[in-house]
């Protein structure tokens, strides 16, 4: 018998759903990079006056008008946006790292979903403080309109909201299973 024959172990078999959520996110998120390098550009080809702004959002008036929720996301846009621009690299990374059946990514992208779940979660209760319904008056006909349109919204970014998170937990679920687990060379 020859002893120079070596045998190797077949390769892990990759399975469909790893391939197509990674996929699918990196996708998604090299089309939101992108979106947040043309933001970039577009705030820096504006000129906002922020100065003003802010001490318009700190007069008693705007007190009156925005909440405090609100009054920040328009203090503070910028930030938002480059905070919003740093997740998309971060998932672009570990989507990759999934694509190569990386350990980590796959620690990384749950402790990512679970933190999609807890943001779908508030982003319920922050359309209270976007799409708010209005007191009613029966001397604005137009109002009822408004308020119509207004939980349409609220309800459907609610519903959105509620099966992105669904959907989350089920792809954590999916990514702690045995098979995928040992796919990525854990030990079950």
């Amino acid at each position: 018998m020859d002893e120079n024959i070596t045998i190797t172990p077949a390769p892990q078999d990759k399975s469909v759903f790893v391939t197509v959520i990674a996929w699918i996110f990196i996708v998604d998120s090299v089309y939101a990079v992108i979106v947040g390098l043309l933001q970039s550009i577009m705030f820096a080809m504006m000129e906002m006056p922020t100065d003003q702004m802010r001490e318009t959002f700190n007069e008693p008036q705007a007190r009156e008008l925005f909440s405090a929720t609100q009054r920040f996301v328009m203090l503070h846009m910028e930030l938002l946006f480059f905070l919003f621009w740093i997740a998309a690299v971060v998932v672009l990374i570990c989507s990759i790292g999934l694509l190569k059946r990386k350990n980590w990514a796959r620690i990384s992208f749950i402790i990512i979903l679970a933190i999609g779940i807890c943001w779908c979660v508030f982003g319920i209760f922050l359309t209270r403080e976007f799409a708010p319904v209005m007191p009613f008056d029966p001397e604005i006909p137009d109002l009822t309109k408004f308020n119509k349109i207004s939980i349409a919204i609220r309800l459907s970014a609610n519903l959105m909201a509620l099966a992105h998170a669904i959907l989350f937990g089920w792809i954590i679920y999916k990514l702690n299973s045995k098979d995928i687990r040992r796919e990525f060379g854990r030990k079950v």
